[in-house]
């Protein structure tokens, strides 16, 4: 059971320090496309905004809904 238990932390380690790793050379290049692309005017930005930008709700039916009845 020990030995298991060994084996198992081992592995658990190896996993982060692998994404530790990747996630180092992912900034790195994506830091260096971003000098590049600098230059040309572009800018590599998130997907997703971090929820600084929050899409407000419209007010009334969405389009293309029917009409309520009267």
């Amino acid at each position: 059971m020990a030995k298991r238990l060994v084996d198992l932390v081992r592995s658990v380690d190896t996993v982060l320090g692998e994404r530790k790793r990747l996630a180092k050379q992912e900034k790195r290049l994506v830091g260096a496309l971003n000098r590049a692309l600098g230059k040309m005017g572009y800018a590599v930005v998130p997907a997703k905004g971090g929820g600084q930008r929050r899409r407000r709700r419209r007010r009334g039916r969405r389009p293309g809904r029917k009409p309520k009845a009267a």
